[in-house]
Formats: structure tokens, C-alpha cells, sequence
């Protein structure tokens, strides 16, 4: 077996567990009872937020692909 292709499958496999654990400890925060009251304070402000950056993202595609 070639080394690359054993180091890459190591690789892959990592990246994979890291994956699952950090959505793992995601799930569980968000899942506490404090913070999703914290959350629900704040998320209709964050949603307008979002929303405003993506308006503006999309204009500054609009304009720079009517540019080239």
C-alpha cells in the first residue's frame, strides 16, 4: 500500500471524527435550556443582520459581474 494513499485515508478518517465531535458539543450547548433562552433573545436581531449582509453580498455580485 502506498504510503500518500494510507496517510490521506488517516486523514480523512480525523477530519471525519472532528467533524461528529464538534457537532456533537453544538448540539448539546445549544440543546442547555439557558442558552436557548439567550438565543431566542437575540436571534430576530441576528436574522436582520444576516439578512442585511446577504442584500448586501448579493449587490456586490450584481455589480461586479455587470462590470466585466
Amino acid at each position: 500500500m502506498n504510503v500518500a494513499i494510507a496517510d490521506d485515508k488517516n486523514l480523512r478518517i480525523k477530519l471525519v471524527g472532528i467533524e461528529f465531535v464538534w457537532f456533537a458539543l453544538v448540539a448539546m450547548m445549544v440543546s442547555q435550556e439557558q442558552i436557548k433562552r439567550g438565543w431566542l433573545a437575540i436571534a430576530h436581531w441576528f436574522e436582520r443582520l444576516m439578512g442585511g449582509v446577504l442584500i448586501l453580498l448579493g449587490f456586490r455580485l450584481a455589480l461586479s459581474s455587470t462590470q466585466e
